[in-house]
């Protein structure tokens, strides 16, 4: 195929020689008004379109993805070039020669789409089979690197053509071929967290950064590549929020794996033990010894920051679950007391590592829900609307199984809690979205 490619190339370039000819010694023997050179231009350029559209009819195993841009780049090179030379506009010949290889570009597209899938996977199955590197002080791995570089080559493979259309194609398949990436990580840190080892899991972490900066960088790289009209056929950006995706979604899976040391003690919140032993400061030493032995040091700031919210997030999530999964009939005396001192344990703790006003942020819904266990029915609603802008999804059970277990208030007390609490819901009931989604989505 290759050589009857070339040949035909070196035919075409001969006949686009004639029209030289045609120019300088055939034109001038006609009257100006049969525009001979004219004609000429046109019939040949009909000819070379019905050439191109043999190629066209091929199928993928009769033309390799190298042949393919040696016929777009003899096309916008050395067609354009000698065409221009002979005084005329390649884009005011109709039809385009781009237009009869369009078929030849879908080939193309599978033969990008191919090989970015094949160096993805095996990019990440060399991920997870060699241990991450300490470079700079942090856990990485090597996959964004490779990963990235093979994308650079095919861009510029692509700007080579110099054509919008094989630029266009080569950036669709790439944001398919990162969102397969994307898409692979998420579903190992969302679905097999457990299965991950810690350093790992920091690397993908860690990751995120290049991944980001390197995508930038394509974007960029390409959008300078192209004219208007092809930039506007492409869209990378959800590129972006893809790898903000994937952090979160590892910080959670980095999350979930040190809450695995933490299941007994969390399992205590609110029994007997609870109110005269310390658990919630064994929860915080474990939280110390990996932060302080095995991660700060190895995590980007910026994310550890964040990690430290998340577990603080999950922290109180289950420190509510435990509260409202507990089979009492009543809460027991010295509840609020003791949830008072985790919360300032919790606060002295996380801000350490996260900006005090996020730590507080994240620790007010469950000092909200412990006011409403010990504080004066009077102030329910207070306490209730706090709960509910924060979030909406807080409902009316919730306060009701509070405040009927509350053994400091009897029936009339109860009933003026409940009441109060239902009244403001109704009253707010319009201004909250109630499928957002907040700790109390997992608090039933």
């Amino acid at each position: 195929m290759q050589s009857d490619l070339e040949t035909t190339i070196g035919e075409v370039n001969n006949i686009v020689d004639e029209l030289t000819t045609v120019m300088d010694d055939v034109a001038p023997c006609f009257p100006p008004k049969y525009n001979i050179f004219d004609y000429h231009v046109e019939e040949y350029h009909k000819r070379f379109f019905g050439l191109f559209m043999g190629f066209a009819n091929l199928n993928a195993e009769d033309i390799a993805a190298g042949h393919i841009l040696m016929l777009v780049e003899w096309v916008m090179r050395d067609y354009s070039r000698a065409i221009s030379r002979l005084g005329i506009e390649p884009e005011t010949l109709q039809p385009p020669l781009l237009d009869a290889i369009d078929p030849l570009l879908s080939i193309y597209r599978d033969h990008v789409r191919v090989l970015m899938d094949e160096w993805s996977s095996r990019i990440l199955q060399a991920d997870r089979d060699d241990p991450p590197e300490v470079v700079e002080g942090l856990y990485s791995t090597m996959a964004p690197v490779h990963l990235f570089q093979s994308i650079n080559t095919q861009i510029d493979v692509a700007k080579a053509s110099r054509c919008g259309k094989v630029i266009v194609v080569v950036a669709e398949e790439i944001t398919g071929s990162l969102q397969n990436f994307q898409n692979t990580i998420l579903l190992l840190t969302r679905d097999h967290w457990d299965n991950l080892e810690l350093e790992y899991t920091i690397a993908l972490i860690n990751n995120n950064s290049r991944s980001y900066d390197y995508t930038q960088d394509i974007i960029d790289k390409i959008t300078e590549s192209l004219d208007d009209e092809y930039v506007q056929q492409i869209n990378m950006d959800p590129l972006l929020d893809g790898f903000n995706g994937v952090v979160k979604s590892s910080i959670s899976a980095l999350t979930s794996l040190v809450f695995v040391d933490l299941e007994d003690v969390l399992n205590k919140i609110f029994t007997k033990e609870w109110l005269t032993n310390n658990y919630m400061k064994q929860v915080v030493n474990t939280f110390g010894d990996y932060y302080d032995n095995d991660i700060k040091d190895y995590m980007q700031e910026s994310y550890m920051r964040r990690f430290a919210i998340d577990c603080l997030e999950r922290l109180v999530v289950r420190y509510l679950q435990e509260r409202y999964n507990k089979k009492t009939k009543t809460i027991m005396e010295g509840t609020g007391e003791k949830m008072a001192d985790d919360i300032y344990l919790f606060s002295e703790f996380f801000s350490k590592y996260a900006r005090p006003q996020q730590v507080k942020d994240a620790l007010q819904s469950l000092e909200d829900v412990k006011e409403l266990i010990d504080s004066d029915v009077g102030m329910t609603g207070l306490y209730v609307n706090s709960l509910i802008t924060k979030n909406p999804n807080f409902t009316l059970d919730h306060v009701t199984w509070i405040i009927n277990k509350r053994a400091d208030l009897d029936g009339n007390g109860r009933k003026e809690g409940i009441a109060s609490a239902k009244k403001l819901m109704e009253e707010k009931a319009g201004q909250l979205d109630m499928n957002a989604k907040t700790i109390f989505t997992n608090v039933k």
